[in-house]
């Protein structure tokens, strides 16, 4: 029987309340990655549950590979301080119960934090907006939607719900601090979490919108979806000010002339250019630029897009190409 590769790697993540009767479909999720981490832990409140009154579900698919463990609550916070309290020399990654995870999502994170080491890897994220020597709203917080890789030291935030990887040593050592998160940030542990790395001067890399396309909402948990209740209207804004005033640093960072610095990975469309300047050679090879395009749909739809969006340039007539890069624009901006 094949063997799955395994990676030096736990994931973590917590669930409450009616959540836990279809929490085992993310944990599924997981237990079929492409590349499978060392253990996948999922935190429950002692004081809501026991041995005794985990589902079925759960009990039925815990192992060596996935099991349950018991922490204070500490709501949101659960799907990751416990984690850092048990594994502290550990790579984490943290994902959310009301997912289903592509396959590829593990090695994804995984590849790309040898990539860029010291780095938070996130597959979704947004870039924190300001106004005035302050945050702006958070509605105005542009989501990343691209078709390639972004890093940056200071603007990008990690969306927590796509599944994100923090190496050790990534967060400054109040992470923890169970009564400064819970009184500063009680609904908000991305803010927090971003904060704790930004204080540590940990860069961000959120990755391209195909790594995470494929992801599910699981049917029947939106219903008390955190957006809805308790960060309803402006209350990240709110939480997020009071991260600055708590910690002074951050408001330095956030006005700092390279706070909206980032960088990504040129080097491909670099090359790109480079083709079109050959003319003629080049548009001898639109075919196969094209059908390379196409067998990397399913795969790495950003690679794909941005390969059709060269044969287009060196075969600008007919429609087959405009209607598949139109296509792909539509799925990629999902």
């Amino acid at each position: 029987m094949f063997k799955k590769k395994k990676a030096d790697l736990i994931v973590s993540l917590t669930t409450y309340g009616q959540r836990t009767q279809t929490v085992h479909h993310t944990i599924r999720s997981l237990l079929n990655q492409s590349l499978l981490p060392k253990k996948i832990v999922l935190w429950l409140d002692e004081n809501e549950f026991a041995s005794a009154t985990v589902p079925a579900s759960l009990k039925a698919i815990s192992s060596a590979s996935f099991e349950i463990r018991f922490c204070p609550n500490l709501r949101s916070y659960k799907k990751l301080v416990p984690a850092l309290r048990l594994f502290p020399n550990e790579t984490i990654i943290t994902v959310d119960d009301d997912f289903e995870y592509p396959v590829g999502l593990i090695e994804e994170l995984y590849n790309y934090s040898i990539q860029y080491p010291d780095h938070v890897i996130a597959a979704r994220g947004r870039i924190i907006n300001r106004q005035e020597c302050t945050v702006a709203p958070y509605p105005s917080w542009q989501f990343i939607s691209q078709p390639h890789a972004i890093s940056g030291a200071h603007c990008l935030i990690p969306i927590g719900y796509g599944g994100v990887l923090y190496p050790p040593g990534c967060f400054h050592q109040e992470v923890t601090n169970e009564s400064a998160f819970m009184s500063i940030a009680p609904h908000a542990d991305d803010l927090w979490f971003k904060a704790m790395t930004w204080l540590k001067n940990t860069p961000v890399v959120v990755l391209p919108i195909a790594t995470s396309m494929q992801m599910k909402t699981i049917e029947g948990t939106q219903e008390s979806a955190l957006y809805l209740t308790h960060n309803a209207g402006d209350a990240n804004t709110d939480q997020m000010k009071a991260l600055l005033q708590r910690f002074p640093e951050l408001s330095t960072k956030l006005t700092s002339v390279d706070f909206y610095n980032c960088k990504t990975d040129i080097q491909f469309l670099l090359q790109q250019q480079q083709l079109v300047m050959l003319g003629k050679e080049a548009k001898e090879k639109v075919t196969e630029i094209r059908n390379a395009a196409l067998f990397l749909e399913n795969q790495q739809l950003g690679l794909a897009y941005q390969l059709m969006t060269l044969a287009s340039k060196l075969k600008p007539e007919g429609t087959f190409i405009k209607d598949k890069l139109a296509a792909w624009q539509s799925k990629l901006k999902k």
